[in-house]
């Protein structure tokens, strides 16, 4: 007696990334989701896995972008007494690290292309 086959599952990978922006986003945030996923979609070097790293880096950016007008308000001096400035290093050091990771700076754009086309190599 033969099993009936099952459909293959697609995995989460092969979801194309999500251009309208999660819920959850907001304001500045937002407006760069709206910016940056149509073109990492079109790419096709990104999917649905990378949505969450994406997410947090328009959140990173769009606090980042906040911290550095405070800053410009109350003045570096003060904000160092604050904390803020310190808080700005941390989400510019944030950023950097997951825009490194989705591939939006030219290096890392290349390995995600390389490592893109290497599966397609291989699938045939």
């Amino acid at each position: 007696m033969t099993q009936p086959r099952r459909k293959s599952r697609i995995g989460l990978r092969y979801r194309p990334l999500p251009i309208t922006p999660p819920p959850q986003l907001t304001g500045e945030a937002r407006k760069l989701w709206t910016s940056i996923a149509p073109e990492l979609a079109e790419a096709r070097t990104h999917t649905s896995v990378d949505a969450p790293l994406l997410e947090a880096y328009c959140r990173a950016q769009a606090e980042l972008a906040a911290y550095y007008r405070f800053t410009n308000e109350i003045g570096l001096e003060r904000a160092v007494r604050l904390g803020t400035a310190r808080i700005s290093y941390q989400l510019c050091h944030a950023v950097s690290r997951l825009s490194d990771r989705l591939g939006l700076n030219p290096l890392f754009r290349r390995k995600i292309e390389r490592h893109v086309l290497g599966e397609q190599e291989a699938n045939g």
